[in-house]
C-alpha cells in the first residue's frame, strides 16, 4: 500500500515539472479573454528567442495560431477566435522546449465582436 502511495506522489511530481517546464519556463494563464480586445501573453524563463501561440484547450502541440518569434517575454494579441472558446497560450524557445498555460476562461463578447 505504501509503495503505491509513494508511486502516486512521484508521478504527481513528475507531471508537475513536467507543466512548468526546465529552468522555471512557465506561460501566465491570463485572467480573462475579451474577443477583439488586446490581451498581454507573459512567460519567464526559457531561451529565446521564443515562439509563442495559441493551441487547443490543453494541448500545445494543436496550434490555432503562431505568432512571431521575439525575443521579449510577451505578446500582445488582439483576441480574434469564437465566443465561448477556451485555449492555452503555449510558448516555445531556441532549446525546442514548449510550455503551455493552464486552460483559459471561455472567451467573452467584446463591444466590437465580430
Amino acid at each position: 500500500m505504501h509503495a503505491s502511495s509513494y508511486l502516486v506522489a512521484a508521478v504527481g511530481f513528475a507531471a508537475y515539472a513536467y507543466a512548468q517546464g526546465t529552468n522555471g519556463f512557465t506561460v501566465a494563464t491570463p485572467s480573462g479573454l475579451v474577443q477583439c480586445q488586446p490581451v498581454r501573453l507573459t512567460w519567464m524563463g526559457g531561451v529565446p528567442p521564443y515562439f509563442p501561440r495559441i493551441s487547443q484547450p490543453g494541448q500545445v502541440g494543436q496550434i490555432i495560431e503562431q505568432f512571431p518569434q521575439t525575443t521579449d517575454t510577451f505578446y500582445v494579441w488582439t483576441v480574434n477566435q469564437p465566443v465561448g472558446q477556451t485555449v492555452t497560450i503555449a510558448v516555445g524557445d531556441s532549446n525546442g522546449e514548449v510550455v503551455g498555460s493552464a486552460i483559459t476562461p471561455a472567451i467573452v463578447a467584446g463591444s466590437s465582436s465580430w
